[in-house]
């Protein structure tokens, strides 16, 4: 089965982005020094779902004329709206959770990176279809924004796998969906 990991940097209060989708409070990733994992984490990725706003996002970061920044790894931006991909590796997907993982599955990705938002998140928790949530907190209160994770009634407990301090004084922390046993 493919495994989903929610890879994301947060603030200590719990939010992902400032109220307006800001970013700025995020340290850069430096290409020849310090990437708090990311390039590892990356390699070790075979494909990439992500929601609408993370994906405008994504190209608004990176400019107009500039590569796609994840390469040839398959990705699927999900949306009900049309989009046009920048990369021929890029799918739009207005499916379900479920299909859109059946099909990386089908296409042989066992690991996919789920970026991106809390509301993308809440549908793929609601299904139960995140195995590993992997946290980049990063030392700054934003007092308010986007969070981490929507509320809802879903209750999932999880086991610490690892902590490691980051430079810049980030802390991440890699939890594994913990499965009912079986009585």
């Amino acid at each position: 089965m493919t495994s989903v990991c929610y890879y994301v940097a947060c603030s200590l209060d719990g939010f992902i982005a400032a109220e307006d989708g800001g970013t700025d409070w995020l340290p850069p990733i430096d290409p020849d020094g310090e990437d708090f994992g990311f390039g590892e984490f990356f390699a070790g990725m075979d494909a990439l779902v992500m929601g609408r706003h993370t994906w405008e996002q994504s190209l608004t970061l990176v400019g107009p004329d500039a590569p796609w920044p994840y390469g040839d790894k398959p990705c699927w931006v999900m949306s009900r709206r049309p989009l046009n991909p920048p990369h021929a590796s890029v799918r739009v997907s207005a499916a379900t959770p479920r299909s859109v993982l059946a099909a990386a599955h089908a296409a042989g990705q066992q690991r996919v990176w789920l970026m991106g938002g809390a509301a993308l998140a809440r549908s793929f928790r609601a299904e139960g279809l995140i195995t590993d949530y992997i946290l980049s907190i990063v030392p700054v209160i934003l007092g308010k924004g986007i969070p981490l994770l929507q509320a809802d009634e879903t209750m999932t407990h999880l086991e610490l796998l690892s902590s490691r301090q980051l430079g810049g004084g980030l802390v991440q922390l890699h939890y594994r969906r913990k499965l009912p046993s079986a009585h």
